[in-house]
C-alpha cells in the first residue's frame, strides 16, 4: 500500500476521532423545564433516547477508527481479514474502515441475506471455512482485484 495513502489515511481516521471526542463531550441529557407536562417530558425523553442512539454509534464508529489505526501501524491495513487479499483503494476512500474486500463482504452479505431465519450459520463464515458456494480465488477472476461488477459499475 501507498506510504503517500497510508499517511492520508492516517490523518483522516485523526481527524474523526477529533470529531468524536468533540461531540461526546457536548452531549447533555435534555430535562423538561420545570418538570413540564406530560408532553414536555415525553419530548425530553425522545430526545435522550435519540442522543444516546447517536453516543452509541459515535462509540462503536470510534472503535473501528481506532482498530483501523492500529492497523495502519501494524502494516495490515487495507488487507481483508478474511482472505488477506488487499483491499482496492477505491473501497477503502469510499468506506476506510473496511475490514473486507468487496467480494468477501458480498458473500458475506448472501449468506446473511439466506440465513435471515439461521444467524448462527452467518457466524462460521471465514476464510478458514468457507461456505461451499465460496472460493478463495472469487476475488482473483475479478478484473478489478477485489471488485463486484456492480461496485466497478459504482466507481465508474
Amino acid at each position: 500500500m501507498d506510504q503517500k495513502f497510508l499517511e492520508e489515511m492516517e490523518n483522516f481516521f485523526n481527524e474523526r476521532l477529533e470529531d468524536l471526542d468533540f461531540y461526546q463531550s457536548t452531549y447533555s441529557p435534555v430535562k423538561a423545564q420545570g418538570g413540564g407536562d406530560i408532553v414536555d417530558q415525553l419530548n425530553a425523553e425522545v430526545d435522550n433516547a435519540f442522543q444516546l442512539k447517536i453516543k452509541k454509534r459515535n462509540s462503536a464508529y470510534r472503535q473501528k477508527l481506532i482498530a483501523a489505526m492500529e492497523k495502519i501501524q501494524n502494516k495490515t491495513y487495507g488487507h481483508c481479514e478474511e482472505c488477506g487479499e488487499e483491499i482496492g483503494e477505491q473501497r477503502l476512500r469510499a468506506r476506510p474502515t473496511a475490514q473486507m474486500c468487496i467480494c468477501c463482504k458480498e458473500e458475506l452479505e448472501g449468506i446473511e441475506n439466506s440465513t435471515a431465519d439461521s444467524p448462527q450459520r452467518v457466524l462460521s463464515f471465514s476464510a478458514k471455512n468457507p461456505p461451499t458456494s465460496w472460493s478463495a480465488t472469487a476475488c482473483e477472476q475479478s478484473e478489478t482485484k477485489g471488485l463486484s461488477e456492480d461496485w466497478k459499475k459504482f466507481v465508474g
